[in-house]
């Protein structure tokens, strides 16, 4: 059996093996997703669909290298038995990577599936890992657009929330198959002058040891607050199970506050549906 820190090390290593385990509950994280979800928005009640289309991987990373050199006190050679290196902690590792990708939303209801809004996110990260912890911190760029269709059916006119930022996310794993993580964010530069203090917090649920048959429960919550929404907010929940090896996941996915899609961010809504995740 591994060393528990090794353990945990491991746990907080993303799909990619490089360190920082991105939360794949998260409605904000890059990721493959499809859901067909209720929402609930004011007067409106609409049958909808989230599209996203996204990915995080790792351009560079600086392995830790054990210490192998260096002897364990405890543990004395013999002629037949020459003396062990200790076992060590794996150091501090380094990873940068790219992000990016569409999240889409679609009316379901309407006769030619209208494509309502997408906004475009891609960042630049720097992940790092040391012992039971992980860490993120990504420069990145976000834009929205409303479409077409939508807005000559409505006479809405998109507003510019370009903007880019930065932000930092800590985890850990306090217990076999738990992540916590949080941490700060703030904008650097943005069309309109937003306030730009932001935070996110979330836990998932998403032990190796658990499992129904050819399936895995897992579970996930979070949520983000922005100074320029009056820290109102943004709650989502998703729970299921993974299955294909870890490969896939479908599950009930539900939200309130203020929406997740950027061109309608200062009205409230409430969403459930299903989701389906490929994970990368």
């Amino acid at each position: 059996m591994r060393p528990a820190a090794a353990q945990t090390t491991s746990f907080l290593d993303g799909p990619d093996g490089y360190p920082f385990r991105p939360p794949l509950a998260s409605a904000i994280e890059p990721g493959t997703r499809l859901a067909p979800v209720r929402i609930h928005r004011g007067s409106e009640r609409r049958t909808v669909g989230l599209a996203n289309f996204s990915d995080a991987f790792a351009v560079w990373l600086r392995r830790g290298s054990r210490d192998s050199d260096r002897q364990d006190p405890g543990i004395t050679g013999t002629d037949s038995a020459p003396a062990r290196p200790a076992a060590t902690d794996r150091p501090l590792r380094l990873a940068i990577g790219l992000a990016g990708g569409a999240f889409a939303r679609f009316d379901l209801q309407s006769r030619n599936n209208e494509f309502r809004e997408a906004h475009f996110r891609v960042g630049l990260q720097l992940r790092a890992a040391w012992h039971g912890l992980a860490a993120r911190g990504e420069l990145y760029h976000v834009s929205s657009h409303l479409g077409d269709e939508y807005m000559v059916r409505t006479g809405v006119l998109p507003h510019s929330t370009s903007r880019e930022g930065v932000e930092i996310l800590v985890e850990g794993s306090p217990l076999p198959g738990v992540l916590v993580y949080g941490g700060p964010g703030s904008i650097i530069r943005s069309k309109r002058n937003f306030v730009a203090a932001s935070v996110r917090v979330g836990a998932e649920w998403d032990p190796d040891h658990v499992h129904w048959g050819p399936f895995a429960p897992y579970a996930g919550a979070e949520a983000f607050s922005w100074a320029e929404l009056g820290w109102d907010p943004v709650l989502a929940a998703q729970a299921g199970v993974r299955f294909g090896g870890g490969r896939f996941r479908l599950g009930l996915d539900a939200g309130s506050g203020p929406s997740r899609a950027e061109q309608f961010w200062r009205q409230d809504e409430t969403l459930l549906g299903v989701v389906f995740t490929l994970v990368h």
